[in-house]
């Protein structure tokens, strides 16, 4: 079923359990899932290239509008600032699918547009300390 991306929800708390508090102030969330590929081609491919999957990579880009009070904006900045673990859930709908682990906030940009409101370009990828690591939340629609 298709769904509008104002369904989905982002998520956030204390790093080593799972996110519970909804971020209201976002928009745009992209939860971008990726391997690394390793080139495995023999001849016996006959010509084509073939390949495996690496390891699995996890990027959460978002943007927010820029407020100096709002808990969520300062629990990324303390994240990026400090170097810390914050856990972050991003799900389809609520009680929906998504990842769900701690991450490290890697980019926090503000921009401050002449027209327009200012706003925050927030990167977030797992932590490398973290003790909670990602995993798949839901997973009704996994293949069996």
């Amino acid at each position: 079923m298709a769904r509008t991306g104002i369904s989905g929800i982002l998520y956030y708390g204390a790093a080593g359990s799972s996110a519970s508090t909804e971020a209201t102030n976002v928009r745009d969330v992209t939860l971008d899932l990726k391997r690394d590929e390793a080139e495995a081609t023999t001849r016996a491919h006959d010509g084509w290239k073939a390949y495996l999957g690496g390891l699995k990579d996890i990027t959460l880009d978002w943007e927010s509008n820029w407020d100096s009070a709002d808990a969520f904006i300062l629990a990324c900045l303390a994240s990026f600032l400090n170097g810390t673990a914050i856990a972050l859930k991003c799900l389809d709908v609520s009680g929906g699918e998504g990842v769900d682990g701690d991450f490290q906030v890697m980019s926090f940009n503000r921009a401050e547009p002449n027209s327009g409101v200012m706003a925050v370009k927030i990167t977030a990828k797992p932590h490398a300390a973290a003790t909670r690591l990602q995993t798949w939340s839901g997973g009704s629609g996994l293949p069996a």
